[in-house]
């Protein structure tokens, strides 16, 4: 994978969508994980999803990385929040696979930041209880591309 390549080709639309379990969620402290699972309703609404809604610009840093900014959808308790997302794309050099325990292949991660207002959010009645008004994500993703299998 050249990074190169990736710039030249402008590639639009971009879509790609994250889905979590909302009852998945794990602080790392049983009680605050058990809060959070009441806070976002995880029996009545099982998904957390987040998806690229549009690519808005993409610099090439490096020959391996890129940033960008984009537009993302979170959805939360079925409601929409839509906000500005930066980040950088990095293809993983052999190295760096073999550091992270990776397969072969052709790696990227992706590194991004966003932050959603929580009182425009589902979670805007319990605004109080929380420290901030803004809900932040930090995501690193590992992505590898598997060539799609043709049908016979």
């Amino acid at each position: 994978i050249n990074v190169a390549d990736l710039v030249a080709r402008r590639v639009q639309p971009m879509l790609a969508e994250f889905s979590a379990r909302a009852a998945s969620i794990d602080t790392g402290i049983a009680t605050r994980s058990a809060h959070a699972r009441e806070y976002l309703a995880a029996d009545a609404y099982p998904s957390i999803v987040l998806a690229l809604e549009r690519v808005r610009a993409v610099a090439q840093r490096d020959i391996r990385t890129v940033d960008f900014a984009a537009d993302v959808r979170l959805t939360l308790k079925n409601q929409n929040l839509v906000a500005p997302v930066f980040g950088t794309l990095e293809v993983l050099d052999h190295d760096a696979q073999r550091a992270l325990g990776l397969p072969a292949g052709s790696w990227l991660l992706l590194r991004a930041s966003l932050s959603f207002e929580l009182t425009r959010s589902a979670l805007a009645k319990d605004a109080a209880d929380f420290e901030s008004k803004q809900i932040p994500i930090q995501a690193n993703l590992l992505l590898v591309h598997q060539p799609t299998r043709s049908a016979r």
